[in-house]
């Protein structure tokens, strides 16, 4: 999907105008600009409608084409979903589509994490103690103490970077993990307050179970990833895997911007040493969102 088109999609203003387009049953909509949403739609797809002057046509089924692509990449489904109680409720512009993550994430109270649980009800529910709630589990952004946490038999652990990513990424994610086992598994989204995150990588670091981080995959990812999983004492890092690594997608998916003002970053750890040669050699900045987006094979690697 074009950048421009991904960014527009992920603005709970621009996806609340769609859906009063759609509710209403517009076939044919006016646009200005060439950065019309609509615009940029029939052109990443020609099966939902055409343009003619400064109007938009949509075809027969063009609106269905315009739901699934919104549901994939958001995971909104603009023909159900009340986007105006979402966004009162934070679940828009505070979690699935996010402009600005770091100043609209929320740092729960001291002691607490964000976290979200993955796996069958039974098994969260033997796991938590019946912590979560069967109803809730899958949309629920938990603030759990980190007393609770620690009494928990979860299998593994992932440490996810930025808010976006942590309040995506599913079990089918999971799935993209070559070797990736267990039953329960515990995502927590690490936070940018840094009196806080003193203490969620505190507690981490005495919690029992496989741990992983999961970071954009550029230079500031894998510091971050270093300094995380020596906090918390990690099992492994969560990278990108062969063959993609040499596969143009990338190239597709890169951030020059962002890469050239990380270009003073280093990394010390051996297990990371490979994936800061290959973003340096290739001069590669990529975001966690795109990795997860574009369902790009993840692996292991070990500490």
């Amino acid at each position: 999907m074009d950048a421009k088109l991904a960014q527009r999609l992920e603005s709970s203003k621009t996806l609340l105008d769609i859906q009063q387009k759609l509710q209403a049953g517009e076939d044919t909509i006016a646009f200005r600009t060439p950065s019309n949403v609509f615009a940029l739609l029939v052109i990443y797809d020609a099966d939902i409608g055409h343009k003619i002057g400064r109007n938009i046509h949509i075809k027969p089924g063009g609106w269905n084409r315009i739901v699934s692509l919104i549901k994939a990449h958001t995971k909104i489904d603009i023909a159900h979903d009340d986007i105006t109680a979402m966004k009162t409720k934070d679940r828009v512009d505070n979690s699935l589509t996010m402009s600005n993550e770091k100043m609209l994430s929320k740092a729960p109270t001291k002691g607490f994490f964000e976290l979200r649980m993955l796996g069958s009800d039974n098994d969260l529910a033997l796991a938590t103690q019946n912590y979560i709630h069967r109803a809730s589990k899958e949309n629920a952004y938990l603030g759990v103490h980190s007393d609770d946490l620690m009494q928990w038999n979860i299998d593994n652990l992932i440490v996810i970077e930025n808010f976006t990513s942590f309040c995506r990424f599913t079990e089918q994610d999971l799935a993209l993990i070559e070797g990736w086992h267990g039953q329960t598994t515990a995502l927590v989204y690490r936070g940018h307050k840094a009196s806080n995150t003193t203490l969620i990588y505190e507690s981490l670091k005495n919690t029992k179970c496989s741990k992983y981080i999961f970071a954009d995959y550029d230079f500031a990812g894998l510091s971050i990833a270093q300094s995380i999983g020596e906090s918390i004492l990690a099992t492994g890092f969560i990278m990108p895997q062969d063959p993609w690594l040499n596969n143009d997608e990338m190239l597709d998916m890169n951030k020059k911007q962002t890469r050239l003002v990380q270009s003073h970053i280093t990394v010390s750890h051996p297990a990371l040493q490979p994936y800061y040669n290959h973003l340096k050699e290739n001069f590669l900045a990529i975001t966690q969102e795109a990795l997860v987006a574009r369902s790009i094979p993840l692996t292991i690697v070990s500490v």
